[in-house]
C-alpha cells in the first residue's frame, strides 16, 4: 500500500476502507502501529523482513568495524610443512 502521508490518521483511514485486515506487516514506525491499533485493533502486527535484517546487518558491520583496530596480524616467517606458501608480511587492511 502507498499512502500520501505516513501518519496514524491516514493509515487508520485506509484500514477503515479495507475491513477484514487480520495481519499488518510493518516497519518500526510508530504511526503505523497507532493507526493499526485505532482501526484494526484485532489485527496482528508483525515486523517486515527487510528492516530487522537491515538493522542486524548494520549492527554487525559496526561491531566488526569497532573491533578492527584490536586485531593484530600474525606474520609467519618460517614455512609450515604441507601447507603451501607462507605469507611473510601482514595483509593490508581493507579500504
Amino acid at each position: 500500500m502507498l499512502v500520501a502521508e505516513h501518519t496514524a490518521d491516514v493509515f487508520a483511514n485506509w484500514l477503515r476502507h479495507h475491513p477484514g485486515v487480520e495481519v499488518i506487516v510493518r516497519d518500526r514506525a510508530g504511526a503505523y502501529a497507532e493507526g493499526g491499533r485505532q482501526s484494526a485493533p484485532d489485527a496482528i502486527q508483525v515486523p517486515d523482513r527487510f528492516h530487522p535484517n537491515a538493522n542486524a546487518g548494520a549492527a554487525q558491520v559496526e561491531v566488526l568495524r569497532s573491533r578492527r583496530r584490536h586485531i593484530e596480524y600474525v606474520v609467519v616467517t618460517e614455512p609450515v610443512e604441507d601447507e603451501g606458501p607462507t605469507p611473510t608480511a601482514p595483509l593490508p587492511p581493507p579500504s
